[in-house]
């Protein structure tokens, strides 16, 4: 059985074929806007599937659009899911839990699912958001900041002297490396003050819980924070997949 998982970012559009005995494939598209001559090209081979699944983080124009031609190439009505107040074990931490980011839900349903202790689960993307859990689920909330391209691009329209050419988006070669030129400088500086932000959250978890924290990263830029993070971590790129796969396996016992 084949399940198209679909999640819609601030930048791209990813898209994972899942099967649950086979390899998985997928792709990238632009999200504002989508680039639909590109997604068809990456479609347009592709076997039938059973259901789609979509996960969109902010509020999207072509959503509609999206579902509109999932229908028509397939002939399946897309589900597009939500955060929620519990899941199974897992407990939203938020006031009004409908508030969560559906990005957010869905790693969290996955570590609590797949990982145990507690847990300062890390989304590098976009925005970084790190959100913590307790070994029994207990959501305790979390923090967002701007993630590593977005902090380059605001201190550039921010700074007249701040000026980059072409910056590399690359893992720091070295942890915590001295800029020897404006773009390494800056690249090095945003990269340790998201790790030193993580690392914050990380302690202040440990100091709440009396436990060992294991970091679980996910996101394209967590390979490149990863070196300047402490063990115990993680790396899991396809967390979010997976929480949408536990929803979806949930859902078909219920």
């Amino acid at each position: 059985m084949y399940r198209l998982l679909i999640d819609i970012g601030n930048s791209r559009l990813k898209w994972v074929l899942w099967h649950p005995s086979r390899p998985r494939y997928g792709g990238v598209v632009a999200s504002k806007p989508i680039d639909w001559q590109l997604l068809d090209q990456q479609w347009q081979r592709l076997p039938p599937i059973e259901t789609a699944t979509i996960a969109a983080v902010a509020a999207v124009a072509q959503l509609t659009e999206l579902m509109e031609r999932i229908q028509a190439r397939w002939q399946v009505v897309p589900q597009q899911l939500h955060s929620a107040a519990v899941w199974r074990g897992l407990r939203s931490g938020y006031r009004e839990p409908s508030q969560l980011g559906v990005d957010r839900w869905l790693v969290l349903v996955a570590a609590t699912a797949e990982y145990s202790g507690p847990l300062c689960v890390v989304d590098c993307g976009s925005a970084v958001t790190i959100d913590v859990v307790t070994a029994d689920g207990q959501h305790g909330g979390g923090w967002i900041v701007a993630g590593v391209t977005l902090q380059r691009q605001l201190l550039q329209q921010g700074t007249d002297q701040v000026t980059m050419q072409n910056p590399p988006i690359v893992a720091t070669s070295q942890p915590f490396a001295w800029g020897d030129c404006t773009t390494a400088a800056v690249a090095n500086g945003i990269d340790a003050m998201l790790a030193a932000t993580i690392e914050c959250a990380r302690r202040q978890w440990q100091a709440e819980t009396g436990s060992v924290v294991t970091l679980l990263l996910t996101g394209g830029d967590a390979p490149r924070l990863q070196p300047l993070l402490e063990p115990p971590l993680q790396f899991d790129k396809e967390l979010l997949f997976k929480g949408m796969i536990q929803l979806q396996q949930f859902s078909d016992q219920v």
